[in-house]
């Protein structure tokens, strides 16, 4: 079972997230959006995003899975924070973000069992931002950020941390 192993605060800068946008009609029935992430590895989305603009330096280089929930439903986007002037390249599209300040929250737990994907986490997550005075809207942008070297480099058990943060 994924644990939070730490909490902090983060200020981001005004960025632009250039992805693909989905919904709730793309989930499969494990409840997830695995098959998209892997679509994004297997058709060179991330190649192909870094090489279409300047990006923003130690934001742009994480993968990001962007969601938030409104009252037409749930969107979750998958693509890289990019510098706001940057363009948009054909088949993708964005979404502009203030500068602000963030949550963060350390998911500590397997990414192979998918223990760190799921609400149960997630919720956990809202917990300890709770527990440190962070006011949640429940309308916020939220975003799993899958850092390198946090994410992509196992520890000795094999675990990662998944980085949730959402907006302040």
């Amino acid at each position: 079972m994924a644990e939070i192993v730490r909490v902090l605060r983060e200020s981001m800068p005004e960025v632009k997230f250039i992805g693909k946008k989905y919904g709730q009609d793309d989930v499969t029935s494990q409840g997830g959006f695995a098959h998209k992430w892997g679509e994004w590895f297997q058709n060179g989305y991330f190649e192909e995003l870094r090489g279409s603009g300047k990006g923003l330096e130690k934001i742009s280089d994480d993968y990001i899975g962007l969601m938030k929930m409104s009252a037409t439903g749930m969107e979750y986007w998958i693509g890289i924070f990019m510098a706001p002037e940057d363009d948009v390249p054909e088949g993708f599209g964005s979404v502009n973000l203030p500068a602000s300040e963030i949550a963060v929250a350390y998911a500590y737990g397997s990414d192979k069992d998918g223990d760190i994907y799921t609400e149960e986490t997630f919720m956990k997550g809202v917990t300890a931002w709770q527990n440190e005075g962070f006011a949640i809207s429940p309308d916020a942008w939220c975003f799993e950020r899958y850092n390198d070297p946090r994410f992509t480099v196992p520890d000795e058990q094999g675990k990662v941390i998944l980085d949730l943060c959402i907006y302040l």
